[in-house]
């Protein structure tokens, strides 16, 4: 059953009250009246002053999660679209593949393949960009966060602050001073972030002539900054003392999925399987932001270049990780392809059914599961932003209910953190949880036979890993 409902284009207090402010920093950028602040679950929200229908309009028509802007099937045809290939599922591109970087360090300081990191120093070795916009560690004491957007300016601190962050971060600040400071930029951040920027050069000629490229990362969901404190609870490491965290660590001898987390705080550090954590199992949803629930873009579809986990049979048991990347602009893969022949690049071509079956969970949470959220919403009478997933039911029982359950652990995981927190015990928050937890991994159970058969696999693989 599908289902369409009468609708008008939502005001910013509308995006925000309904939970669909992702804390981009957007708004902030072409309005300074707004603020984005730290709500106390350690997710940014913004904050709106009164502000003038001219301001507000500004400010609704650069925010990813409104619909007075051009969406990623737009900004994507108006980009890359008159010769690129188009898919559903990863928008335009000029090239798939899977793989590592094979010169430099790049692959073993990366999160995965190292892709990220190359391309980066390479357009900035080439003389395409003067500066890299992304997300580096910060001092908590001094800024009340562990990582925030920064502006590099040379391959050393390009490569410095390479690896992935699970962490919210907004851009107000680094547009401020992009506007500054002339250059050629590049900017580097989740799908919605990137279509932010996207939105925002549409109105503002200097960021439009300034960033000249854009590098998208492959997105499941956005954490609060609970996450990193909730990993670190579990090792320890009260709230509020953890000074550095690397999320992703490479084990030796494990697939690249089964990573570690780096944790240091005054007095103590570790390293630690991050399935070892209930706080690190990324289908249970804890510390999603709402907005993530409503988003349908996983293959940061208006950036110039996007990169993601290859989590492929083919690679993902590789301890050294592996990249997906699809290449849209067309100057870009004119690079990758160069560096490709090289040999300094060690890229497989990929299908699109390959490239998309690659993030499998996320594409279905996205297309499947947003269209029941949808259908739920819209019942109720509720306004969401437009997507270009139509509102529907027509799912199993099964996964009615799981899908269900994910958003009923979004939600707990906020308000059980709290109860701990004010307790000061972290066993609040997985006692609290334990019931819900189980609820929804009994969803997924398989019989006893193909679970036993499941385990002696891994065994064998783990094995074969070692001995041969």
């Amino acid at each position: 059953m599908t289902m369409e409902i009468v609708r008008d284009k939502g005001t910013l207090s509308t995006v925000i009250d309904g939970g669909y402010c992702i804390g981009c920093g957007g708004c902030a950028a072409v309005s300074p009246d707004i603020e984005i602040t730290s709500e106390g679950c350690g997710q940014y929200k913004a904050s709106l002053p009164k502000i003038s229908v001219i301001e507000t309009e500004k400010a609704l028509s650069v925010c990813p999660f409104s619909d007075n802007g051009f969406h990623e099937d737009a900004l994507g045809r108006m980009f890359f679209g008159e010769n690129a290939s188009h898919d559903s599922r990863l928008g335009w591109h000029e090239a798939l593949y899977a793989g590592y970087v094979a010169e430099g360090s790049f692959r073993k300081r990366g999160a995965s393949g190292g892709f990220t990191t190359w391309i980066l120093a390479q357009l900035l070795k080439d003389g395409l960009v003067d500066a890299v916009i992304h997300v580096r560690p910060a001092d908590r004491q001094e800024t009340g966060a562990l990582f925030r957007y920064s502006i590099s300016r040379t391959e050393e601190e390009i490569t410095s602050r390479a690896k992935s962050r699970y962490y919210p971060v907004e851009i107000s600040e680094v547009i401020a001073e992009v506007r500054r400071v002339p250059g050629k930029y590049v900017f580097v951040g989740l799908p919605c972030f990137v279509k932010t920027v996207r939105r925002l050069a549409e109105q503002d000629q200097v960021i439009r002539e300034r960033v000249v490229y854009t590098v998208g990362l492959v997105c499941g969901h956005l954490k609060s900054a609970s996450f990193s404190d909730a990993l670190a609870w579990e090792q320890d490491i009260p709230p509020g003392e953890l000074k550095e965290i690397d999320f992703r660590v490479k084990l030796s001898e494990r697939d690249a999925s089964d990573y570690g987390v780096y944790l240091r705080s005054e007095e103590k550090e570790s390293v630690s399987p991050v399935r070892a954590s209930i706080s690190g199992d990324w289908g249970l949803n804890f510390f999603r932001y709402s907005a993530c629930d409503y988003c349908d873009d996983v293959f940061a579809e208006t950036a110039d270049i996007a990169v993601g986990d290859a989590w492929l049979p083919n690679y993902s048991n590789d301890t050294e990780g592996n990249s997906v990347v699809v290449v849209r602009s067309i100057a870009l893969a004119q690079i990758v392809a160069r560096a490709r022949a090289d040999g300094r690049l060690s890229l497989d071509v990929l299908s699109a059914d390959h490239m998309a079956q690659s993030q499998a969970g996320g594409l279905r949470d996205r297309r499947e599961g947003l269209a029941f959220r949808l259908f739920q919403k819209h019942a109720a009478g509720a306004w969401t932003p437009k997507k270009r997933v139509l509102p529907s039911d027509a799912l199993s029982e099964k996964r009615k209910r799981i899908y269900e359950q994910r958003s009923k652990l979004r939600q707990l995981s906020h308000s059980y953190w709290s109860q701990a927190v004010s307790a000061r015990d972290f066993n609040v928050f997985r006692e609290s949880l334990a019931p819900h937890i189980s609820e929804m991994r009994g969803l997924y159970s398989r019989p006893i036979p193909l679970m036993i058969a499941g385990k002696l696999y891994r065994a064998l693989k783990r094995l074969k890993r070692r001995y041969f």
